[in-house]
């Protein structure tokens, strides 16, 4: 056999057949033997075949990731995973990521917004409770759900203007907008009641409670007698008023809504102690 049909013949055996047969890497004559100059059969070159093949594949997919140490045995999908410390199926997003194929293992999460990964009360997706704790992740605590209509003295209702609390228990106008920030959770905003227009207050005034009757709202002109604006420092720019108000002067600068008056307003003094209506904005 010449050296050119012998590297041929290397050629087709394939890698194992070529190192077994020493011809192929001398330009000593054929070997003695015929049986070993004789072509392989489809079995063996098969064989041969299948074994490269097989060790390329093996090769090429035992993939080892430097985040999880984990291999496998073909493609896969990474994913993102954040810790999920108290089990409720929602990761701390604040937490670096790990990544693994598929899914995730047990005690991390692909599912993100937890906001409180101690607590497996508080996740996206739950009803709020009266328990002081933010059990939606909304940045609000204590607000209306399904099983939350009341809490700690306050009728809790949803509207246009977002979340209410219509809160029984009698404070000073600055000590109720004191008692607003407690249903807040972080940069969460929750003060007296600010309202858009006339129809918006009394559709609110619609929503309350028989009793009691009047409510503090987040309006005030304490800085300028007479100059009425809102706690979220946008200016009063409709008329709300009860008839014959505001009438108290420099006496009264703070501001109540009327349940029994149509939903209306007054002007009162405000170290008056009357009932109060939060409100967390929606924008």
């Amino acid at each position: 056999m010449s050296r050119k049909s012998r590297l041929g013949w290397c050629r087709r055996g394939g890698l194992l057949a070529c190192l077994a047969a020493t011809a192929c890497f001398s330009d000593a004559g054929p070997p003695q033997d015929a049986s070993a100059t004789t072509e392989p059969d489809a079995s063996s070159t098969s064989g041969a075949e299948t074994s490269d093949a097989s060790d390329g594949a093996t090769g090429s997919s035992d993939v080892t990731t430097a985040t999880t140490g984990a291999e496998t045995t073909g493609a896969c999908e990474e994913v993102l995973c954040f810790p999920d410390a108290d089990g409720d199926g929602v990761g701390l997003m604040t937490h670096t990521p790990e990544s693994y194929c598929d899914s995730c293992p047990e005690g991390m999460s692909d599912v993100l917004a937890d906001c409180d990964d101690d607590d497996p009360d508080a996740a996206p997706g739950l009803d709020e409770l009266c328990d002081g704790i933010d059990n939606d992740c909304d940045g609000l605590r204590d607000e209306a759900s399904p099983r939350n209509a009341a809490c700690g003295g306050c009728l809790l209702l949803d509207s246009r203007l977002g979340p209410l609390w219509f809160c029984g228990q009698t404070l000073t106008w600055h000590d109720a907008r004191v008692r607003c920030l407690d249903f807040a959770v972080g940069d969460a905003v929750v003060d007296l009641a600010v309202f858009t227009d006339l129809e918006e207050q009394l559709l609110v005034a619609e929503l309350g409670p028989v009793e009691p009757i009047t409510y503090w709202v987040g309006l005030a002109d304490e800085i300028v007698e007479g100059d009425y604006g809102w706690v979220d420092r946008t200016p009063l720019d409709y008329e709300p008023w009860t008839a014959g108000e505001p009438n108290g002067g420099e006496e009264e600068n703070c501001v109540s809504i009327n349940l029994s008056d149509d939903g209306l307003l007054s002007d009162r003094a405000c170290d008056q102690t009357v009932a109060f209506l939060c409100a967390a904005p929606t924008g």
